[in-house]
């Protein structure tokens, strides 16, 4: 070190010093440069374990369907299984008459979280590229429209046929589109992909199997877990988007 730098950070210290007064300077002068890295990594944990609204959106969604569905299967009066039946004649007033009332209010409330959780997302653009943010805005969109055709659900139920049959489409095929965005959309470098890539892949392949077995009333299923499950898990991976630094400022130039 150059004695210029070496007075610019070393106290001056008179020769006459009390021992114990210089050993407290030294600490004052080079300890507190110790907590910095111990500090940024204690905020950094502080945020990776603060709930995101993403995620308290995703978890009401989840939340909010699987109760209000549980309530209407409780009041089901036939026998009811994935096998033989579909989640929609939960909510026919004609097949439960004292439950569907219950899924309804299930489809509405969790069409409304969709819709906001989509909403929520944007704090991605900090960290993306402008075809990732291109990609986010379209995701956003689908997944709306997808949120919307739920809620929907709710107004036209299963008595209903052919306006219930159309928003039950644009349920699958807008979620469906916008998990198939999601990789290209949120994948980051710095923060693990693995779940990023394999439970959209999932979830596009289970609304496949689901046209393809249409009869079959179980490959319904699957893709409705799925779409439950993906907002929570992307809620978890949206944290670890706060501490990431905007690709922009890597190209700044300090001072400019």
């Amino acid at each position: 070190m150059s004695p210029a730098k070496r007075s610019a950070t070393w106290p001056h210290i008179p020769s006459s010093a009390d021992p114990r007064d210089v050993m407290a300077q030294i600490e004052k002068t080079l300890i507190p440069t110790r907590p910095r890295a111990a500090n940024r990594r204690h905020g950094q944990w502080d945020v990776l374990s603060r709930p995101t609204l993403p995620l308290i959106l995703g978890l009401g969604m989840a939340i909010a369907y699987t109760f209000f569905g549980v309530l209407a299967y409780v009041h089901y009066p036939h026998v009811y299984s994935p096998l033989h039946n579909t989640l929609s004649q939960l909510g026919n007033s004609n097949l439960n008459p004292h439950g569907a009332v219950f899924y309804l209010i299930g489809c509405a409330v969790g069409g409304a979280l969709v819709m906001a959780f989509f909403a929520s997302l944007g704090h991605w653009k900090r960290t993306g590229t402008p075809l990732q943010n291109r990609l986010l805005l379209l995701m956003q969109a689908l997944g709306a429209v997808g949120g919307f055709g739920l809620l929907m659900n709710a107004v036209f139920p299963e008595n209903q046929l052919p306006a219930h049959h159309f928003w039950a489409g644009v349920v699958f095929n807008s979620l469906g589109a916008a998990m198939l965005l999601s990789p290209f959309t949120f994948r980051r470098p710095n923060l693990p992909h693995l779940g990023v890539l394999v439970v959209p892949a999932f979830a596009v392949a289970a609304v496949v199997l689901m046209y393809v077995f249409a009869p079959i009333h179980l490959f319904e299923w699957p893709p409705v877990t799925v779409f439950l499950i993906s907002p929570i898990l992307l809620g978890f991976h949206t944290r670890g988007v706060a501490i990431l630094p905007s690709p922009h400022q890597a190209t700044e130039i300090p001072g400019s």
